[in-house]
């Protein structure tokens, strides 16, 4: 995740992604949440064997607010994208 947010910014010439580990959560899940330069959050959180991705202050309208499950049947690379994109995608 952190080498793609770092791709990212890198092409996007700036500090648009970080990356930041949240692991004082009460869940005791690792949570990593991704914060674009204009404070919109993504969290993903490991639930068993699936990755839990929500964007924080999802769209309107969307079901679950925006809340998708990843299984861990794709390279870490594809992961990262896979969770990072749609996100990223939206205005």
């Amino acid at each position: 995740m952190r080498a793609l947010a770092s791709r990212y910014n890198d092409g996007a010439g700036g500090e648009v992604l970080t990356v930041v580990d949240n692991t004082d959560s009460e869940s005791r899940a690792p949570i990593l949440e991704v914060v674009a330069h204009g404070g919109r959050t993504l969290t993903l959180e490991l639930s068993g064997a699936d990755l839990c991705v929500r964007p924080n202050g999802g769209a309107a309208g969307e079901p679950d607010s925006g809340r998708r499950w990843l299984t861990f049947d794709l390279s870490d690379e594809d992961m990262a994208a896979s969770a990072l994109q749609p996100w990223l995608m939206r205005s």
